[in-house]
């Protein structure tokens, strides 16, 4: 197999969180019928500490254990929403029935939570009526 198919298989194991979640199944499996962490380790790609993490991860949570685990804040409008922000800013307050004539981070803000039920500060929403109208910002 060329180098270049392997590299793109183990990348897509490394970067595909259900990928991920199959790869640390299975070196536990193995581990759990008797492989050694130094054997595992040449066989995943992975060092011995890290199998043995996953190993102990399993044995506390089960499966839940081998879950990537969310890194960051969690978006807090969903991509279509998102998109619909963005056509309301591009295309006025008023094209959503708002009173006012341009978009302000407290309007904007307001007319979010009222919509979704979702809070974002103002200074947030400041910001995508920024990169929106500077053309930083794009949606559907």
């Amino acid at each position: 197999m060329p180098q270049s198919a392997i590299e793109e298989l183990e990348t897509q194991i490394r970067t595909s969180p259900e990928q991920r979640f199959g790869h640390k199944l299975h070196a536990v499996l193995f581990r759990k019928k008797g492989m050694e962490y130094p054997e595992l380790a040449k066989w995943f790609g992975e060092s011995p500490r890290t199998l043995a993490r996953w190993v102990r991860a399993y044995d506390v949570h089960g499966l839940a254990g081998l879950q990537e685990k969310q890194s960051g804040r969690p978006m807090r409008l969903t991509p279509e929403q998102r998109d619909e922000v963005i056509w309301a800013i591009k295309n006025g307050p008023r094209s959503v029935e708002r009173a006012v004539t341009e978009w302000t981070g407290i309007d904007l803000a307001d007319w979010i939570n009222r919509r979704w039920g979702v809070r974002l500060h103002e200074r947030q929403c400041r910001r995508l009526i920024a990169a929106v109208k500077n053309g930083g910002v794009s949606g559907q």
